[in-house]
């Protein structure tokens, strides 16, 4: 019956398969439970799998959900955050940042900045 439905994957951690084993038979235990409580309702041993992962990760789910408000906004005036390469100099051009020289523009690494302000050298 294990076999059928199973959470185990290809793995060579004994720690893992044997953790893997645990929840192949909670999930069986749990079904003949529900089977032996709730005669009248008689579903499927993979319906109940899965309703029974959705119920318990509901809770995680719900608490990794950023709440509605702080989502950002998608707008024409909202910021888009990707790395670029560093245009300042010619040897640190491979250098990926988020920073821009507040005066010019330019993408700028962490070597190629003044230490006060996000301002690259050639502005300074």
């Amino acid at each position: 019956m294990a076999r059928q439905y199973s959470v185990k994957g290809g793995t060579r951690r004994w720690p893992v398969a044997v953790f893997y084993n645990v929840l192949d038979l909670a999930a069986i235990n749990a079904w003949v439970l529900y089977r032996s409580c709730m005669s009248q309702e008689n579903i499927p041993r993979r319906d109940f799998m899965l309703q029974l992962a959705h119920e318990l990760r509901a809770e995680w789910m719900a608490s990794k959900a950023p709440p509605l408000a702080d989502l950002p906004f998608s707008g024409a005036g909202a910021e888009e955050r990707r790395r670029m390469t560093c245009m300042v100099k010619a040897h640190c051009m491979q250098n990926k940042t988020f920073c821009k020289c507040a005066k010019c523009g330019d993408a700028v690494c962490g070597k190629c900045t003044a230490k006060v302000l996000s301002v690259c050298n050639n502005c300074v």
